[in-house]
């Protein structure tokens, strides 16, 4: 995925890198566990473009890779992408109709060996 980093210069992503992705104030940002990039484009087309990589909805500015979620964060009532002890530690919000389909992720997840 051809993104923009934050001093506008281009930079070539790698899907595989990619563990959400954002809207605020109509910029989409790209996050990966270490880094946000900007790409020109929707959310919701950049969802059905990568619906591939289990890409879902879990707000309507939020969409994550469901496979990349380690865990939720009750308190919070958001999900976290790595071990939640970690100082950058990510977090992405879960709207309440989509907290079924996300607990149900993570206990289908939970029982894989």
């Amino acid at each position: 995925m051809r993104v923009l980093r934050e001093d506008g210069s281009g930079y070539e992503l790698d899907d595989d890198e990619i563990v959400f992705f954002t809207t605020h104030n109509n910029v989409i940002s790209v996050h990966t566990r270490t880094e946000r990039y900007i790409v020109p484009t929707t959310l919701d087309q950049l969802s059905k473009a990568y619906q591939d990589l289990s890409f879902d909805k879990v707000d309507r500015s939020y969409s994550v890779r469901m496979d990349r979620i380690a865990g939720y964060h009750a308190v919070r009532k958001a999900v976290y992408f790595e071990e939640e002890t970690t100082e950058n530690t990510k977090y992405a919000p879960v709207s309440e109709p989509n907290m079924k389909k996300v607990l149900k992720h993570l206990e289908e997840k939970k029982d894989q060996p």
